[in-house]
């Protein structure tokens, strides 16, 4: 009984299936390797945002911990002045003298230099009190009228130093309008400490502006200060914005943010058009500030709402000794920046790995079931002695087209991965030119080595088609002079660096047969590496010419350049193979492997010696005409 054959015919639906069950553990090997580096790449992403956020951490405390140190440092600059003030022996006699017309002298002359002292420090104005809260000076004027500097007063004759927050007040005129202001004060005692008055002086409310500003950085970067209230102590940086979405008033004069906005949550990004459905009075306050009346120092990278309602990161601390909460905030879309270009570059290399691992799958299970289906074809063509010769031909002709598809596609993969290759170098640098200023040197150097790899890359898939041309250029050999081909090529290489100092000696004539074509790419190579490694010297010396070897005469090109540990010469002729860093010699080791494929195309052989900084000699056979 005949054998039945199960397997299905060739051309049958179960082909398909082939591309991916024909070889089935190498397949499986290579998508492993894929998933591999996919798992490492998420988990290297995972790593750069810790090291992000820790970094972004330790900014925004360092910020917050230098506008704390400058503001208590101000602070006690101020109670220094008045207090050193207030220790004037006038103004110490001004309180002890008694009434009578020397006393009203010496009272006006200590009102004037108060006046002119005091506007040349920047303060608004003074009041000089007695023991019992009477002013003094100026001379009729009425004593402080605004709660918190009649609790400066108490504080003082009680013989406390001490400074006010900020607070709404007016100045010589009843009828003007109230203004931010800020007082300091300090007790004024005797030779025995006894305390005699109080003196206080103002200053504008936003006087510590500036210490303030010093923690912002970047274009929504800020530094709040409040009381315990949630009271906004100093300026905002986005008044415009508040006044846009009705959150202060729309008179820029008068109207700020400064002792009129309570730090409040919203519900929404009010910069986006959110409208609350509840009153400004039930909203509760803002993450930060909540976290800091509680007592706590803390931050927050996840992000959480500002009193405009956008989502930011920050950090907070109570200060106790200026009875006020600190605050630094950033735009939680501004601080990401850095990382989320990093993040998108890395997907993007992940995704073309990805793509690059399929159609390689693809494309050797292709050719191995092809392979396959060539070994049953052979086996049939044994068994058919009278159809050998059709079979073969047969055979052949699909090589060829198969051949011709290959070189086809491997174009087309060169192409398809140029694109991504120009994608990600073009986006890095609209990236640099468009962000660079808002990046750190960190952030710029991950970018200019994103865009160094891509180019690198685009030039490792030139050589690699340069070198697979050169496996399949048709040979036509012919008689050559290779002295007049090398005179060619050193010409070129002095038209690239002509302030190069190079001697070069080339033997004439130097007679071979061979393709003249591929013999000027060899000698392209040669003695372009020879140029290259001689760059370190002053005074570079290439020599090329011919030496007797066993059986005939060898070709030989020489220089005294940065040579190489013979140890590792059986490396110089792979693909990819280098002996020294791309920063010390640019390059990308496909040159000498070119090099010696179009030699062993041409039936010699090519060898080499040398030793570091003493320079490297390159040997190579050529046929001679007829063999």
């Amino acid at each position: 009984m005949p054998r039945s054959d199960s397997r299905p015919p060739e051309g049958s639906s179960r082909s398909a299936f082939g591309l991916f069950t024909a070889g089935a553990r190498s397949t499986r090997v290579m998508l492993l390797a894929v998933l591999v580096a996919l798992i490492a790449g998420a988990w290297g992403l995972h790593v750069i945002e810790r090291q992000f956020r820790v970094e972004l951490s330790n900014r925004l405390e360092a910020s917050l911990g230098a506008v704390a140190s400058s503001l208590e440092a101000w602070r006690s600059d101020r109670l220094r002045e008045v207090q050193s003030w207030a220790g004037r022996d006038a103004i110490e006699a001004a309180l002890g003298e008694p009434k009578g017309s020397s006393k009203a002298r010496d009272l006006k002359a200590l009102d004037r230099e108060l006046n002119l002292s005091g506007e040349g420090m920047g303060y608004l104005g003074f009041w000089l009190l007695d023991a019992e809260g009477r002013v003094v000076l100026p001379v009729g004027g009425v004593g402080p009228e605004a709660p918190e500097e009649r609790e400066l007063a108490r504080q003082a004759l009680a013989g406390r130093s001490w400074m006010s927050h900020p607070f709404l007040g007016r100045l010589s005129d009843p009828h003007a309008a109230p203004r931010a202001l800020l007082s300091v004060a300090a007790p004024v005692k005797d030779g025995e400490g006894r305390i005699l008055g109080a003196l206080l002086l103002r200053m504008a409310g936003d006087a510590m502006e500036r210490q303030l500003q010093a923690g912002e950085s970047g274009r929504t970067g800020e530094t709040l200060a409040f009381d315990r209230s949630g009271l906004l102590l100093c300026d905002s940086r986005f008044e415009d914005q508040l006044r846009s979405i009705g959150l202060i008033g729309s008179d820029p004069s008068q109207d700020r943010a400064l002792l009129h906005l309570v730090l409040k949550d919203p519900g929404g990004n009010l910069m986006k058009g959110y409208s609350p459905t509840t009153p400004p009075g039930s909203w509760l306050l803002t993450h930060d500030v909540t976290g800091a009346l509680s007592g706590q120092r803390g931050e927050n990278l996840d992000g959480y709402r500002d009193y405009r309602g956008v989502t930011v990161v920050g950090a907070w601390r109570w200060v106790d000794s200026l009875d006020l909460g600190l605050a630094i905030n950033m735009d939680r879309s501004e601080a990401f920046e850095p990382f989320v270009a990093v993040r998108r570059v890395l997907l993007s290399g992940l995704l073309l790995l990805l793509s690059a691992a399929i159609l390689s799958v693809w494309f050797w299970a292709r050719e191995t079931v092809q392979a396959r289906r060539r070994a049953r074809a052979e086996a049939k063509l044994r068994r058919l002695n009278r159809e050998l010769e059709l079979r073969v031909a047969q055979r052949t002709s699909q090589m060829e087209a198969a051949n011709k598809e290959l070189e086809a596609f491997a174009y087309s993969v060169s192409h398809d991965l140029r694109a991504p290759l120009r994608g990600i170098d073009g986006f890095s640098q609209a990236l640099m030119e468009d962000y660079g200023d808002q990046l750190d040197e960190s952030g710029r150097h991950y970018l200019t080595r994103v865009r160094a790899g891509t180019q690198r890359m685009g030039l490792l898939i030139d050589d690699l088609l340069r070198l697979s041309r050169v496996s399949r250029a048709q040979i036509e050999p012919a008689k050559v002079d290779l002295s007049s081909l090398a005179r060619e090529v050193v010409e070129d290489l002095r038209q690239q660096e002509p302030e190069r100092k190079v001697t070069v000696t080339i033997q004439a004539p130097l007679p071979a047969f061979g393709d003249p074509h591929l013999l000027k790419i060899a000698l392209d190579n040669l003695l372009g590496n020879a140029w290259k490694y001689t760059s370190r010297k002053a005074d570079a010396a290439i020599e090329m010419g011919t030496i007797q070897e066993e059986g005939g005469h060898a070709f030989f090109v020489k220089d005294d350049g940065a040579g190489f540990d013979m140890a590792y010469a059986h490396k110089l002729f792979g693909v990819f193979q280098r002996l020294h860093s791309v920063e010390e010699f640019p390059g990308t080791g496909v040159g000498l492997a070119t090099v010696a494929r179009i030699i062993h195309r041409h039936g010699g052989r090519i060898w080499a010696a040398g030793a570091p900084e003493k320079g490297a000699t390159f040997f190579f056979t050529l046929p001679e005409e007829g063999a």
